[in-house]
């Protein structure tokens, strides 16, 4: 048994009182040196890591363009704060690039290669590592050392103080506890005498008298009141066991209830379980849609390489054999080829919402319009052409090319739904579904639409057909009479473009195709086009090709360079940036593929504008994740080309950038 426990009260109370004063001092100096000790120790932190990141943000550039020069100047600055010892800049590989030391101090303290971001502490430093970065990109490392004498000093001065403090509150605790205990003990002895007398006679009618005040009075006041409630504590006992009976009844009258709505609630369960059933089915269909749109997007961008290639030597070998007329014919048949080739996986990327688009405001109505006389020819005289046009239709953002080829692709379907002749209806109007869904386009998102509708009075189709028609190279026309792809590439503009298509048909009730784009209140925008130029192809400038394909890039070095120019190569984005560097003459325009490992086009350009301020980006792509807005590009002096191209389209374009102003 602990030796405290056969203390008599008044030690006991000595002892606490005594012991309690030391340590409640002692800890609360420990508390308040740990405290000092931290907030010294961040305050050190704050104070290097501002540093730290003053120096990342001062010397982007150096580590940008690997500057050695500047990045020890850079360095040098650290020489005004006292406290930094070392400082260092690494490469974005981890190499050492730059750096810096106080006079005297080891040249083992600079790691030879970038470590890990935040505050390292050990024995004798604390060291901050921050990243420098560009534009969102890592582009290198900036470290700073310093020493932690200050802390230790500071730690060993506060620790002396406080235990001197403790020592003194354990002697006036002591002296405060022998006074203390003669107070406080002397009425608790006799309430105790009072207490065994109680317990052992069973007398409940015995009262403790009140010698004293304060919060002994109060335990005795307690006391006294304990033995009254002992005295009722059978009545209420009696009182508590009938109330529980009561309790029981009104129970069970509540679980009676409870499970009835438990029935109810298990019910509504299955009704809820046989909704989500069939939401999971319509979610396993977009899965599956959006998995062929994508190995068909993949296959598209493969295949767009490849036919630039064979446009490419096309080009090359056709002013070879302008004497050869066979063999000369035998090439432009191999480039008629590519071009429907391309036009092929063009409808694919179209299906898997990854062809490049250029969107502006346009007007439905006008579309619809244009296109007139050449929907009359194509449906022919037994089928009756009906328009009817909303006069004051809402703005739509899309490529209006596209939009005539979504508008056609329909009414070539409808046609053919129609052998025996009936009335296609063209349809504009403006749609607001409302935010707590619409009965009639129960899954699309509430707002304000331009709806394009195309009716036909044709054979229609069965549920099952109605829900594959938007699949890739499904079809039920005959063999020879159509590719599955027209309705798929519909699908797939229009949700590139941010928009709905619904299918409402039954069997010889026609089909009604609407389709939902979201309005916008901007003015409507000019096509625009610019005339060819009037002088020569050839050129002197100096031209930087970045493109991740190595035969597309043989190329275009080639159809370049036999045109005069200068031409520089880079297999992506990080390798342009090193061409660059080590390139010490001007550079004039970039030609920039735009999706490539490791730096995409965009981000290319952007780096290559801060180097050179006019310089002009011819841009080109196969496809792209996203519709493509010119005017959002990097840099205003640009143009865009779409792969695959002629030879002659790309010595235009790029002629007519260097030549502007």
């Amino acid at each position: 048994m602990p030796v405290i426990l056969l203390q008599s009260i008044r030690a006991k109370l000595m002892l606490i009182t005594a012991g309690t004063s030391a340590v409640a001092l002692l800890l609360a100096g420990v508390v308040i040196v740990l405290a000092g000790y931290f907030e010294t120790r961040n305050a050190l932190v704050r104070d290097m890591t501002v540093r730290a990141d003053l120096l990342a943000s001062s010397t982007t550039a150096a580590l940008t363009f690997d500057d050695e020069r500047a990045a020890t100047e850079a360095l040098a600055h650290l020489h005004v704060v006292e406290q930094i010892r070392v400082g260092a800049l690494y490469r974005q590989d981890g190499s050492l690039l730059a750096s810096y030391q106080r006079l005297g101090m080891p040249l083992d303290l600079i790691p030879s290669t970038a470590s890990a971001e935040g505050v390292h502490f050990d024995d004798d430093w604390v060291t901050v590592i921050r990243p420098v970065t560009l534009d969102g990109t890592r582009v290198g490392t900036a470290l700073i050392r310093s020493d932690v004498s200050l802390l230790r000093e500071w730690l060993w001065k506060s620790g002396s103080t406080v235990a001197a403090a403790a020592l003194l509150s354990m002697l006036v605790g002591f002296v405060a506890a022998m006074r203390l205990q003669r107070s406080v003990s002397e009425p608790l002895l006799a309430l105790e005498k009072v207490a065994r007398s109680v317990s052992e006679k069973r007398d409940y009618t015995v009262r403790a008298h009140q010698k004293s005040e304060g919060e002994v009075a109060t335990l005795v006041e307690a006391f006294n009141s304990m033995l009254d409630q002992i005295q009722i504590r059978d009545r209420q006992l009696e009182a508590h066991q009938a109330h529980l009976e009561e309790q029981v009844a009104a129970r069970t009258v509540e679980l009676t209830a409870t499970n009835l709505k438990l029935q109810r609630e298990i019910d509504e369960r299955m009704q809820a379980e046989t909704a989500l059933k069939q939401s999971q089915e319509q979610l396993l269909q977009s899965q599956k849609m959006e998995a062929v749109g994508k190995l068909a997007g993949g296959i598209a961008h493969e295949f767009n390489n490849l036919l630039q290639m064979i446009k490419g030597y096309c080009y090359f070998l056709l002013p070879e054999l302008a004497k050869q007329e066979s063999l000369r014919k035998d090439v432009e048949g191999i480039e008629q080829s590519a071009d429907r080739a391309a036009a092929l996986t063009s409808q694919l990327l179209a299906f898997s919402r990854r062809q490049v688009i250029l969107p502006r405001i346009l007007d439905l109505n006008a579309i619809v319009m244009e296109q007139h006389r050449l929907l009359a020819r194509l449906i022919g005289v037994d089928i009756e052409l009906v328009v009817d046009l909303a006069p004051e239709l809402l703005r739509v953002k899309a490529d209006p090319t596209q939009i005539g080829q979504v508008l056609l692709n329909l009414v070539n379907n409808a046609r053919d739904a129609m052998p025996n002749g009936g009335v296609l209806t063209i349809t504009t109007a403006n749609r607001v579904l409302q935010e707590n869904g619409d009965e009639e386009y129960p899954e699309i998102p509430c707002g304000v639409y331009a709806m394009l509708a195309v009716r036909d009075t044709g054979c229609g189709m069965s549920p099952e057909v109605a829900e594959r028609i938007f699949e890739p190279f499904f079809t039920t026309k005959e063999v020879g009479k159509g590719t599955g792809l027209g309705l798929s590439m519909v699908y797939g503009l229009i949700a590139q473009s941010g928009g709905h298509i619904r299918v409402v048909s039954r069997p010889g009730q026609g089909t009604l195709m609407t389709i939902l784009l979201p309005a916008v209140a901007q003015n409507l925008e000019a096509a625009g086009s610019s005339p060819p130029p009037a002088g020569p192809l050839t050129g002197t400038e100096t031209i930087l090709i970045a493109e991740d394909e190595p035969a597309v890039r043989k190329l275009l070095q080639a159809a370049l360079g036999a045109k005069g120019y200068r031409v520089l190569q880079a297999e992506n984005g990080q390798a342009a940036l090193r061409v660059c560097r080590d390139h010490a003459g001007p550079i004039h325009l970039a030609v920039v593929d735009l999706v490539m490992p490791e730096m995409g086009g965009r981000e290319l350009a952007r780096k290559l504008v801060l180097r050179y301020p006019n310089l002009k980006i011819l841009y080109m792509s196969g496809y792209t994740d996203q519709p493509l807005d010119l005017e959002e590009l990097p840099d205003s002096r640009k143009a865009f080309l779409l792969k695959p191209f002629a030879s002659e389209d790309l010595l235009r374009i790029l002629r007519d950038l260097l030549d502007e102003a």
